[in-house]
């Protein structure tokens, strides 16, 4: 048995130790593969983060070609002030992408004698252009900031960090003769790469080179390529009939899709160009199962739609979708209000001056002050710059003025210099108090989620402090610590001592009055029993009676000095032991009044300690601008007298204020090196005389207990100036040469330029009042010129309409059959009729593939020669170097670009004309500076980088 226990227990511990080492080596093993995992995440970190950065750099700089930027020549590739935009700027991409001819009408100009600004007649396009962004030059407000910061976290494959410079970018203008060509294209190569230092070499991680290459194609946007244009806003939440503003067209909304029926409403299959906002219907409906009953307006916009400077509005509001994120609310084709913006939307960032004309009609104005213009742009622009420049906001300072004052409650407004301004910040706000010993602090939790802290408050009391951060709309109640444990302790050990001191006194007090009683008996006693001893008989001198108790001479000595001793033994206690003994007991009693006064007021104290209720608003200036460079903070203080040191003693609380601008992101600084310490002030307090309230700085100093500084507000009215900038952004146009200073504008003239294909009579405006369109098919249609024409009626025997119009008004009657429209509108107003929004309209441009095919069914494209057809084959195929003189004729006119022939304005890329007579010049010859205002950026290829 003994045996058998024994090779049990053996087995066990075997068992033990293979299962020890089975599981060693799998820690072992596991250990190496939670390591790897983790290199593997740091990598994968890293090349997001490169990738990133890479990427949305090339995005910005492509970005910025398609707004024509004038890249800035400096560190921080902004778009240059207006009044530096000259034909002499480096980073200009309109001379980049500026063609021959327009060259040679600058040119024109320059020997006209016109002024064109700085220029070198000789070197007026540019061949490339070189810029550089260095990271820490970039604050929170510049546009690449996002994708910068990252780049603080890049690793080299050694793990260690990778210290990124910058990100240099060339954009380079490609003229390769094997690029085909057919018009006005462009081809430009853009490179952008990470560099450890602006005059180095890429960096390169391992074996890649951190660069991303891009090749883009530019080509005229031009009027013909949108089906529509719409000179002012396009309103999708109104009726057909209602009345609309000048320019402003309507298409009808349906109260619900059942209304409709089962029609396709309109669709437009090319781009719509809308000069200023769409307004959307309000999507009332809460839940999906009500679709059908929600208003509706019928159009889709099957191909992209363009703004020129405008916004997506509903309800007078900018739109927004019902969800954030939400499932049902991630597409515009998830709209349940109208078809939807099945491409998308982009915004040109500049209205066409041109399609202002279109809007006042004929013989209206459009008021412009150049001038000034261009001097607003320039302040919006520099003011831009400066905030997105990190060393320029190291030059602003905080500042605080008093501007109102009561017992304990005061009003403040901070202020930033150098136009800089509070920026929120995105973290969650934060609260310290670890440091608070038993203050408190409260802030709503609505406020602590949303974040956008704007300032960062440090409240002191003595060797306490808290800090909290509050957004430009905030509160906070901060409860100030009171004492201490040890100050607790202090007053319940002074009162218990003086309580102790007072029993002592009374003890001693009483004991004096036991003396004295007991000395009072004791005389009484002596003074009886010396009564007694006189009342003897005095022993005569001689023949005393041995047997007769005589008096004893020495008793009565004895019994008179003890009741002399007694006597001053009571008068020593009655005056002075006595009262000097009551006299400590009051002492003693007045000490334990004080002392449990002490503690008492000590409890007080702490059941009230101080509050201080700071509130923080936007400041607003006399126009009601919210101004982003002020805030309002009020302090609301209650119990000040109770602000008490750990020690007990009465100190003044002291507050600082930490503003966050453009060199802070989630309320660090973005160079933690090197922050600016004069965005940090502080309030000093003092108590009054009666030490009762607060007396306020009337401005914050630099460190505590310092005098306050005198930094003086600036009279700049930055919140005014803040929406004057955006109004001018939002009314800006790209008209001819319009911001740039040194062109000549035709828009002017736009409806003399566009009046080219009306009537007969000439200067007359409009060249033809009216124009109906009937009994059109696809067998007997032609297509049509008609610029520029009062009133363009399509009625309802009209089912196939093609041409280029443009109208002062338009109107789609009531019909029953579909109706197709090729080609492109210019509309200073539009009536589309219910019933054919039921029937169906299908718009698109000659442009679009299925129209090419639809014209030449209608037999609109077709050879010259009528014996051929656009579907023959020909005998050499359509890359021959030297094509027969037939071959190309029939590809021209079997195809849509046949058709701009006789509708020269709809090639120009905006209604603003390209074509028109320079002002002041005597020659009669109308000019064409043949520019592209409008153009299309696309992106053929991009590669490099990870």
């Amino acid at each position: 048995m003994l045996k058998s226990v024994r090779t049990t227990a053996g087995n066990v511990l075997l068992q033990i130790l293979v299962a020890t080492a089975v599981m060693s080596t799998s820690f072992y093993f596991l250990t190496n593969y939670v390591i790897g995992q983790k290199e593997q995440v740091g990598k994968t970190i890293n090349v997001v983060n490169l990738r990133f950065a890479l990427n949305s750099a090339m995005d910005y700089v492509i970005f910025g070609v398609r707004q024509k930027y004038c890249f800035t020549n400096d560190t921080l590739l902004l778009n240059d002030s207006p009044d530096k935009c000259n034909l002499q700027h480096s980073g200009s991409v309109e001379r980049l992408i500026m063609s021959a001819e327009q060259e040679n009408f600058i040119r024109q100009l320059v020997a006209n004698g016109k002024s064109v600004g700085p220029v070198d007649v000789n070197n007026i396009a540019l061949s490339k252009i070189e810029r550089y962004i260095r990271v820490s030059d970039a604050s929170a407000l510049h546009p690449l900031f996002p994708v910068l910061k990252n780049l603080r976290m890049v690793k080299g494959e050694d793990g260690k960090p990778v210290a990124i410079d910058g990100i240099s970018v060339e954009i380079l203008r490609d003229n390769s003769a094997y690029l085909p060509k057919a018009g006005r294209e462009v081809y430009l190569q853009v490179k952008v790469s990470l560099k450890t230092d602006q005059s180095a070499e890429p960096l390169k991680i391992g074996r890649t080179v951190m660069s991303l290459g891009s090749q883009l194609v530019i080509y005229p946007r031009e009027v013909g390529s949108f089906a529509l244009l719409v000179p002012n806003d396009l309103h999708l939440d109104t009726t057909w009939d209602a009345g609309m503003s000048p320019g402003d067209i309507s298409i009808h909304k349906f109260a619900n899709r059942k209304e409709l029926g089962s029609g396709q409403g309109l669709v437009f299959q090319s781009p719509v160009f809308v000069n200023r906002n769409i307004h959307l219907p309000v999507d009332l409906g809460s839940g999906e199962e009500n679709v059908g009953d929600t208003q509706y307006s019928a159009v889709t916009f099957a191909d992209r739609v363009y703004l020129g400077n405008g916004w997506v509005m509903t309800n007078g509001n900018r739109y927004s979708p019902r969800s954030t994120g939400g499932l049902q609310d991630r597409y515009w084709a998830d709209a349940r209000t109208f078809g939807g913006f099945l491409k998308g939307i982009e915004n040109d960032g500049g209205s066409d001056k041109g399609l202002d004309y279109f809007k006042v009609g004929p013989g209206g104005s459009v008021s412009s002050s150049l001038a000034d213009s261009l001097a607003l742009m320039k302040l919006c622009t520099e003011q831009a710059m400066n905030n997105a420049s990190r060393d320029n906001l190291f030059k602003s300072e905080l500042g605080a003025k008093l501007t109102d004052s009561d017992v304990d409650n005061f009003d403040y407004r901070a202020f930033l210099s150098r136009g800089n301004e509070f920026l929120a910040q995105t973290n969650a706000l934060k609260i310290k108090t670890d440091s608070w010993g038993n203050g408190k602090v409260e802030v709503a939790n609505s406020l602590v989620l949303g974040g956008a802290a704007v300032v960062n408050l440090r409240i002191g009391v003595a060797d306490k402090y808290m800090e909290v951060q509050l957004p430009a709309k905030g509160y906070a109640k901060v409860t100030a610590p009171v004492g201490s444990d040890q100050l607790k302790s202090k007053y319940e050990n002074a009162q218990k001592a003086a309580e102790d001191k007072l029993a002592t006194e009374k003890s001693k007090y009483d004991d004096l009055l036991k003396d004295l009683s007991s000395a009072q008996a004791n005389l009484k006693k002596k003074k009886d029993e010396l009564s007694a001893e006189e009342a003897k008989p005095v022993k005569p001198k001689s023949g005393a009676d041995p047997k007769v108790d005589y008096q004893d001479s020495a008793v009565i000595a004895a019994l008179e000095g003890e009741i002399s001793t007694l006597k001053s033994q009571i008068k020593d206690l009655t005056d002075n032991k006595i009262p000097t003994q009551s006299a400590a007991v009051n002492s003693a009693t007045s000490s334990v009044d004080a002392a449990k006064g002490d503690y008492s007021n000590y409890l007080n104290v702490v059941a009230n300690p101080p509050v201080i209720e700071v509130t923080t608003t936007r400041y607003k200036s006399g126009f009601g601008y919210v101004a982003p460079d002020k805030i309002n903070i009020n302090f609301t203080v209650k119990n000040s007298k109770n602000f008490l040191s750990a020690d007990g003693l009465l100190v003044a609380p002291v507050v600082g204020i930490q503003a966050y601008d453009g060199g802070y992101y989630q309320s660090n600084p973005i160079e933690p090196s090197s922050v600016n310490s004069n965005l940090l002030g502080y309030l000093n307090f003092k108590f009054n005389g009666s030490k009762t309230a607060l007396e306020a700085p009337y401005s914050v100093s630099r460190k505590p207990a310092e005098s306050a500084v005198g930094l003086a507000e600036s009279d700049v009215d930055y919140g005014s100036l803040s929406q004057q900038c955006i109004d001018a952004r939002n009314s800006v146009s790209t008209q001819s040469f319009g911001g740039a200073g040194w062109g000549t504008d035709f828009s002017a003239g736009t409806r003399v330029s566009w009046n080219f294909a009306g009537g007969t009579t000439i200067g007359k405006d409009p060249g033809l009042d009216e124009l109906i369109l009937k009994d059109m098919t696809r067998s007997n249609a032609s297509f049509q010129v008609r610029s520029i024409v009062g009133k363009c009626v399509i009625e309802s025997t009209a089912e196939f309409v093609t041409g280029f119009f443009t109208c002062d008004s338009l109107e789609i009657k009531a019909r029953s059959l579909p109706l197709r429209i090729i080609g492109t509108v210019i509309a200073g107003k539009m009536r589309i009729h219910p019933d054919a929004l039921k029937a169906g309209i299908t718009w698109s441009t000659i442009y679009s593939p299925q129209a090419t095919q639809e014209l030449r069914a209608a037999g609109i494209l077709k050879p010259l020669n009528a014996s051929r057809k656009c579907d023959d084959k020909n005998a050499d195929p359509i890359w021959h170097p030297i094509p027969s003189v037939q071959q190309v004729s029939d590809r021209m006119s079997c195809n849509a670009i046949s058709l701009r022939a006789a509708a020269d304005p709809f090639q120009w890329t905006s209604v603003d004309p390209d074509c028109g007579l320079i002002p002041g010049s005597t020659s009669s010859n109308t000019t064409c500076k043949r520019r592209l205002v409008r153009f299309y950026v696309v992106e053929q290829s991009r590669e490099g980088g990870l």
